[in-house]
């Protein structure tokens, strides 16, 4: 006699592993004891991670990319508002 294991295939939306791993990092950021956050499923997590990569890597085929910068929000948002500045001069 076999015995097979049967395989679920999981499936998970782009948002919703955004979701997962936001929330992770939320988590794992939370300096307080005991932490204000709640720890995520590690099953969840992983497949998350597997979602965004395969996203990652699809993206970086697509527009030929190697590198990207990686800089604290609010420097975001005031590099974007003296590019859009710059660009009215």
């Amino acid at each position: 006699m076999i015995m097979t294991k049967e395989v679920k295939i999981k499936t998970m939306t782009i948002k919703q592993a955004i979701t997962i791993v936001e929330n992770h990092n939320k988590w794992r950021r939370d300096n307080n004891v005991p932490p204000k956050t709640k720890m995520g499923d590690v099953k969840k997590l992983g497949i998350a991670l597997d979602v965004l990569l395969i996203v990652a890597k699809d993206y970086c085929k697509i527009h030929d990319m190697d590198r990207v910068e990686i800089r604290p929000k609010t420097k975001w948002k005031e590099q974007s508002n003296l590019e859009g500045k710059e660009k009215r001069l």
